[in-house]
C-alpha cells in the first residue's frame, strides 16, 4: 500500500509487534513491508482504505474511444483516400517498370549499335583483305607476263640470230668481208694520217741549213 508509513493502522501494528524499537527503526520495517507488497495488493489496499471500488467501468469513455477509432478507420479507408492510395501505389509500381523499360531500350540500342559497328569492321577488314589479294594477284600476273615477255624476246632474238647465220649466202659473206676490208682500210688510213700529222717535219729553215749557208 502506498504511503504505508503515514497509515495509522500500519504504525500501530508495527509498534505492537516491536515495542522496544525506536521510531526510525519502525519506519525501516514499514519500508521493507511496502517494498514486499505487490502492485495489485497495494492498489487494493489503498482502495479499501479510501472506501473506493478497485475497478470502475466507464461505458461512456469506452464508447467514445470505440467511435473515435471507427471514425479514423472510416476516414483512412474511405473511397477518396483509397483511390488516392491506389493511384500512389500504381505510380510506385509503374516507376520501376518505366525505369526497367528505359534500361532495356538503352541496352537494345547499345547492342544494335555494337553489332552494326562489328559488322562494319568485319566488312572493312574483308574488303581490305580482298583488295590486298587482288593487288597480289595483279602483281603476280604482271611479273609472270614480264617474265614470259622476256623469255619470248630472248627466244625470238636467239631464233633470229640462228636464222641469219643459217640463211647467209656467199654473196653476203663477200659483202661482209668487203665491208670489213673497207672499214679496216679506212681505219688504217686514218691512223697513218694521224701519225704523219704528228711526225710531219717543220717547213721552215732548220739551224743546220742556216749553218750551211
Amino acid at each position: 500500500m502506498p504511503y504505508m508509513r503515514r497509515s495509522r493502522k500500519v504504525w500501530e501494528q508495527a509498534k505492537a509487534s516491536n515495542p522496544d524499537l525506536r521510531l526510525w527503526e519502525i519506519g525501516k520495517i514499514i519500508d521493507g513491508c511496502e517494498a514486499a507488497l505487490e502492485e495489485e495488493s497495494r492498489q487494493r489496499q489503498s482502495c479499501m482504505e479510501k472506501g473506493e471500488p478497485y475497478m470502475s467501468i466507464r461505458p461512456h469513455t469506452a464508447t467514445a474511444c470505440f467511435q473515435r477509432s471507427h471514425r479514423l478507420i472510416n476516414e483512412m479507408l474511405s473511397e477518396r483516400v483509397v483511390r488516392r492510395l491506389e493511384a500512389e501505389l500504381l505510380q510506385i509500381e509503374e516507376r520501376p517498370q518505366e525505369e526497367k523499360r528505359k534500361f532495356l531500350e538503352s541496352t537494345d540500342s547499345f547492342n544494335n549499335e555494337l553489332k552494326r559497328l562489328c559488322i562494319a569492321a568485319e566488312m572493312a577488314q574483308a574488303s581490305e583483305q580482298a583488295r590486298r589479294r587482288q593487288e597480289e594477284r595483279e602483281q603476280e600476273a604482271a611479273e609472270q607476263a614480264e617474265a614470259t615477255h622476256l623469255e619470248e624476246a630472248t627466244e625470238s632474238q636467239q631464233n633470229g640470230v640462228h636464222g641469219e647465220e643459217g640463211m647467209s649466202t656467199p654473196e653476203d659473206e663477200e659483202s661482209r668481208w668487203q665491208g670489213v676490208d673497207k672499214e679496216g682500210t679506212v681505219i688504217v688510213t686514218l691512223a697513218l694520217s694521224n701519225s704523219t700529222a704528228w711526225e710531219e717535219p717543220p717547213t721552215g729553215p732548220t739551224p743546220d741549213d742556216e749553218k750551211k749557208e
